[in-house]
């Protein structure tokens, strides 16, 4: 996650049924997640094609919360990086976007 984001490895890849989870610093990468919300899309691109998922809610939860790996009965992205953005140190919360996959074009 150094210099990208990480896929965690027990989620289903982009796409598939079931809860794709995704984390990233949010000083790096998702520096900017803050300034989006619940309706706006988030186009994810991979060797596997562009996905297009529309955010569907926004959560700041505990550190330890495992209930953002749950399984999920239809193609969701989880996006977690850590909360608040501006905090110095160990940040103590996750910023957590539940987005439905919209559409899916291969490459």
């Amino acid at each position: 996650m150094e210099k990208g984001v990480g896929h965690f490895a027990e989620s289903v890849l982009l796409g598939e049924n079931d809860n794709s989870v995704l984390s990233g610093h949010r000083d790096t990468v998702f520096r900017k997640l803050g300034q989006v919300g619940e309706g706006d899309l988030l186009i994810v691109s991979t060797s596997a094609g562009e996905f297009i998922y529309k955010i569907n809610k926004v959560r700041i939860v505990d550190e330890d919360d495992r209930t953002v790996i749950f399984p999920k009965p239809r193609a969701t992205l989880t996006v977690s990086t850590c909360y608040p953005f501006d905090f110095i140190g160990s940040a103590p919360e996750r910023y957590i976007l539940v987005v439905y996959l919209a559409l899916k074009t291969v490459s």
